[in-house]
């Protein structure tokens, strides 16, 4: 898997990953108020449970990102992001806002 490519947008950016041809995964990073979202997060049904998730959600916090909302619905989306070290700090009717909290060392999850 390589990164294909990357965009950048007037606030943010989105970067691409690619086995040969195939999309596998994408996550995007917008910036508002001067903190870095991590949102758009994809990996192709046949590429999940290979750890490509997490390996996201790292590349997107070293970048920066340290929010991201999610569907409440999205039980999935909620056990990675919790497992990363995520924590809901509002919500809405619909969707949970999350923060990385940073571990007692402070570090981030591997």
């Amino acid at each position: 898997m390589k990164l294909g490519d990357y965009q950048l947008c007037h606030n943010g950016c989105q970067f691409s990953w690619y086995d040969n041809d195939e999309l596998v995964a994408m996550v995007e990073l917008k910036e508002e108020n001067g903190i870095k979202w991590i949102c758009g997060v994809y990996v192709s049904p046949s590429y999940r449970h290979h750890g490509i998730g997490m390996q996201l959600l790292q590349f997107s916090t070293i970048l920066g990102g340290e929010k991201l909302r999610v569907s409440k619905s999205n039980e999935a989306a909620k056990t990675l992001y919790k497992k990363f070290g995520f924590h809901v700090f509002d919500e809405d009717k619909e969707y949970l806002f999350m923060r990385l909290e940073a571990l007692k060392d402070g570090s981030t999850p591997d």
